[in-house]
């Protein structure tokens, strides 16, 4: 098939067929099916415009390349925090497993949010201090320490599983997790 193999490829081909190989050494050479050797070669050898690719034939897509960019976007920026939110706001006639399917095709999947504790900067400052402060610690002065267990109330929200759309490697990006607050302000 010639839509398949890159314009350099093409070019080559052409180039070696030219100087006279044989279309199975030429196939042998780039692995290729001698009848796609001969495909390419028919096919450019007069017009070499080896970037010229015929136009899919089919119905075009309802999600657009610039729809999902704008899907991307919305959901890193956390303006819709799932597909069904992302359809509501964005793309109303565009069913919403399509734009699940395209979001999987861009890399991204759906994954639990990890919760982590809200900390602003002067928490991690102190936070930070503290940390220096006991960096010299030995474990006979942790063995003083006591670590008391805290009850749990639930004073706003819910502490079910709360869903992201991201790639794998932006597992702690501080905008893909669910921060929590102790006591929630009460």
């Amino acid at each position: 098939m010639p839509g398949y193999s890159t314009p350099t490829t093409k070019a080559r081909i052409c180039r070696d067929k030219a100087a006279g190989l044989h279309e199975t050494e030429i196939a042998e050479k780039f692995g290729l099916h001698c009848t796609t050797v001969l495909c390419i070669v028919k096919r450019y050898t007069q017009t070499e415009d080896y970037y010229n690719i015929k136009a899919k034939p089919g119905r075009p897509r309802k999600f657009t390349p610039h729809d999902v960019r704008v899907a991307v976007h919305a959901l890193a920026r956390t303006e819709a925090h799932d597909v069904a939110d992302l359809q509501r706001k964005y793309f109303p006639k565009i069913n919403a497993q399509t734009i699940q399917t395209r979001l999987k095709s861009c890399g991204l999947n759906a994954y639990i949010r990890h919760t982590k504790p809200l900390l602003t900067a002067a928490h991690k400052a102190k936070r930070l201090e503290w940390a220096k402060a006991h960096a010299d610690w030995s474990a006979d002065n942790w063995k003083a320490v006591i670590f008391s267990d805290e009850s749990k109330f639930n004073l706003f929200g819910s502490d079910g599983c709360s869903w992201c759309w991201r790639r794998p490697e932006d597992e702690f990006d501080q905008q893909y997790t669910k921060k929590m607050v102790k006591h929630g302000g009460g």
